[in-house]
């Protein structure tokens, strides 16, 4: 979709792909997952060091489980982190951690007027107002909250499919007014469609001039080098003593792994819901037996990994016997229990 495109933009244009390595994305609104799927390919791993790590929020249970799933098909691995937070206290959280951040806000939805025709209905309510307010104030904070969380030398992009300017021109505004070191990419240009440019470099895409739905995408640049940022050295898997994990061990590790190639093959375990061979990266076991696939994490971002409501993706849930569970795991269960 056009807001992940637009970062992968944003981020060719400025050379922050290149120079930042392991690459740090945060996707705070994300649910359910198709632009985040998009920018797994950001961070996707290189050989066997990972070119990063993407952070996916989404605060409402339902929604997140949904997250997670999508996310799990589309083979994240130990690239993703799921969270379940409200948006506006991530920055506070991991203020500059990242190099790449989207903001694809909530918003009223006016885009979708061909699916979904009480969108319009709205401005109509008698409490209109009041609802605009309230969706243009979270919006704000969101959008500060992201800002917050965007290191500087970074990108950002905010986006929503609404149409009117509320929620759109003047919120970007309104970053450039606060925040001097907030600088606008002109997508028109990034992205070679002049035609659906604004004045100020945002893209507007109309329902009735492109026969689709509409959206609104910009793109900023946090000035600033980022040589004083926190140190790019990736620690391999999460914080095993804050999630109350034990590591597997070497021979742990490939047991499990050759287990799951083989179920994933019709093998004697006759198949496993995990849907290919388990990536690369750290494996760890809860209280419980179950395995969990950690996340690559630079050390900045444990603070922020803590508060994941699972510490990574489970490969293996824990093998049942009359008395209870035992010490061994099998492939199934892979996907969160979504």
């Amino acid at each position: 979709m056009l807001p992940a495109e637009a970062l992968r933009a944003a981020l060719r244009a400025t050379a922050v792909a290149a120079a930042a390595t392991p690459l740090r994305v945060l996707d705070l609104c994300a649910a359910p997952g198709s632009k985040t799927t998009q920018l797994l390919r950001l961070v996707a791993s290189a050989g066997d060091a990972p070119r990063g790590v993407l952070f996916a929020n989404e605060p409402q249970e339902g929604r997140n489980r949904l997250l997670r799933a999508n996310l799990l098909r589309a083979g994240a691995g130990a690239t993703a982190v799921v969270t379940r937070l409200d948006g506006r206290i991530v920055g506070e959280l991991a203020p500059g951690a990242f190099d790449a951040v989207l903001v694809d806000a909530p918003c009223s939805g006016e885009g979708n007027i061909r699916k979904d025709a009480a969108a319009f209905d709205r401005w109509q309510s008698a409490d209109h107002s009041r609802q605009l307010r309230s969706r243009v104030d979270l919006q704000w904070q969101l959008l500060e909250s992201g800002w917050r969380a965007l290191r500087p030398g970074g990108c950002l992009v905010y986006s929503t499919c609404t149409l009117n300017e509320f929620e759109n021109e003047k919120q970007c505004r309104r970053l450039l007014e606060e925040h001097s070191d907030a600088e606008v990419l002109n997508l028109g240009s990034l992205l070679e469609l002049p035609a659906l440019s604004t004045r100020e470099g945002f893209l507007r895409l109309w329902p009735h001039v492109l026969d689709t739905e509409g959206f609104f995408v910009s793109a900023f640049r946090k000035a600033g080098l980022a040589s004083g940022s926190p140190s790019r050295q990736a620690a391999r898997g999460g914080d095993a003593r804050q999630a109350d994990l034990r590591t597997l061990s070497d021979a742990e590790s490939a047991a499990l792994r050759a287990d799951v190639a083989s179920a994933s093959s019709g093998g004697a375990s006759g198949g496993s819901s995990w849907p290919i061979a388990i990536p690369e990266g750290t494996l760890a076991e809860d209280g419980r037996g179950d395995v969990w696939l950690l996340p690559w994490l630079p050390p900045e971002l444990r603070r922020l990994s803590g508060e994941a409501i699972e510490p990574g993706f489970r490969v293996a849930v824990a093998e049942t016997t009359g008395g209870g569970s035992s010490s061994s795991s099998s492939p199934r269960g892979g996907a969160n229990g979504d």
